[in-house]
């Protein structure tokens, strides 16, 4: 028996309503979820950079530094809390380097295709200004 004109026609529909749904959402949700990680990473890095900056002018890790690198992570849209900061060494005589490294974990969700939590890592080196 031939399949008339109507049953094709139903079955296409079916299959561009499978294909927007297993092929073009995971493509959006990617760009998305990769363009938002993206973006956070920057600011993280921004926020490196800033403390490495005032540890070099400082020469030392202190409560200043913390709270510049805590005023650019929030700035940035992160949770500082969720953070983990590193300054090496914790002083830096007149133009030895001083390095601020920011980690924080991020979840990466895309439908039909994976689930995973992804490390971002932003590291600064800037040189000690302060003759101890």
């Amino acid at each position: 028996m031939p399949m008339r004109l109507s049953d094709q026609r139903g079955q296409e529909t079916l299959q561009a309503i499978f294909a927007v749904a297993f092929i073009l959402i995971p493509v959006l949700f990617s760009t998305l979820e990769i363009g938002n990680v993206l973006h956070l990473w920057i600011g993280q890095h921004a926020a490196a950079a800033d403390g490495a900056r005032v540890a070099g002018e400082m020469g030392e890790d202190d409560l200043e530094v913390r709270d510049r690198i805590d005023s650019e992570l929030r700035g940035a849209g992160l949770d500082p809390a969720n953070c983990t900061v590193v300054v090496s060494p914790s002083r830096a005589a007149w133009h030895e380097p001083i390095t601020v490294t920011i980690t924080s974990t991020r979840h990466i969700g895309i439908p039909f295709l994976f689930s995973r939590d992804v490390d971002l890592v932003s590291s600064f080196t800037a040189r000690g200004e302060v003759n101890h």
